[in-house]
């Protein structure tokens, strides 16, 4: 098994002048010709630990769930505290974890 490391692509620097951060998206590639390889794009960022079939679907969740130094998380659950930078993931969160456990418990009698 080797790997091949890549650079993100460029995020610029934050409000505070800070330069963008360094992620390495490593590239899975496989010895033998006859491997499948779904997922060869790995995150390397701290403990997480998805992977995915292409590099831009990598930098789309490193934008998305490892922001730029800097960069806040504007969207907060008034609920349970989770917080999003997407507006769209918030009322997700919201329709999927709150309402599904109000509406659960109504129908459980409890």
């Amino acid at each position: 098994m080797s790997t091949e490391s890549k650079t993100s692509p460029e995020f610029g620097s934050d409000a505070n002048g800070y330069p963008p951060p360094v992620i390495v998206l490593e590239e899975y590639i496989p010895q033998d010709s006859t491997e499948a390889v779904p997922n060869r794009f790995k995150c390397s960022v701290g403990t997480c630990s998805h992977n995915f079939s292409s590099k831009q679907r990598l930098a789309s969740h490193v934008n998305r769930f490892h922001p730029p130094h800097g960069q806040q998380i504007r969207h907060f659950c008034s609920q349970c505290g989770y917080s999003t930078t997407y507006k769209s993931d918030l009322a997700r969160h919201r329709n999927s974890i709150h309402v599904a456990k109000s509406s659960s418990s109504v129908q459980g009698g409890t």
